[in-house]
């Protein structure tokens, strides 16, 4: 399969979200960019993927579960690329191995951040969370989707459940509103 031609002169001077999609022959999306970068030689032409996922954990493997698209193994710090599906979207699990952990399906090809629940595949008993932001990326790609560090119950036998599940999250509004109304339910009463 063949691209659309383009110039080198054509792709912009900017990496990550400014760079400059390469089309298929018959004017689909191919999922990967392009842009260039002076050097004293001349111009580098990169030709970068639309998204990279990051395991932003130090400790922890992560299985990445996308419908239609086999199934990868994540390792500690690493990164790989991930495309969109038919539906042109990224909704994906998250199966953490080391506490036999699942996350419900999630979208994560829109700039931003999630909160993502893990649960026991035995059980179904919360037992964890991963924040996963989208970013606009740099060198290596489009977009960045990291996977944050797990933050996850010590024990099963702890005693006030509730306080160690989020306890590390840190969430953050920026609102311009003249009123908001917030009400936070614990669902462990």
């Amino acid at each position: 399969v063949r691209s659309v031609p383009f110039r080198i002169e054509d792709c912009s001077m900017t990496e990550g979200i400014d760079s400059m999609p390469i089309l298929w022959g018959d004017t689909t999306p191919s999922g990967y960019f392009a842009y260039r970068h002076l050097t004293a030689e001349g111009s580098e032409l990169h030709i970068v993927p639309e998204f990279v996922i990051f395991n932003g954990s130090e400790h922890h493997q992560i299985w990445v579960k996308q419908l239609a698209h086999p199934q990868f193994l994540l390792e500690p710090s690493k990164i790989s690329p991930i495309s969109r599906d038919r539906n042109n979207s990224i909704v994906v699990q998250f199966e953490v191995p080391a506490i036999n952990g699942l996350t419900g399906p999630t979208q994560i090809d829109k700039v931003g951040l999630r909160i993502c629940v893990i649960k026991s595949k035995v059980t179904g008993e919360p037992l964890g969370s991963l924040a996963v932001q989208t970013v606009t990326g740099a060198r290596d790609s489009r977009l960045v989707i990291k996977i944050g560090a797990l933050n996850f119950r010590e024990s099963e036998n702890d005693e006030d459940r509730s306080s160690g599940l989020f306890t590390h999250d840190f969430i953050r509004f920026r609102v311009r509103w003249a009123e908001m109304r917030l009400t936070l339910k614990d669902t462990e009463e």
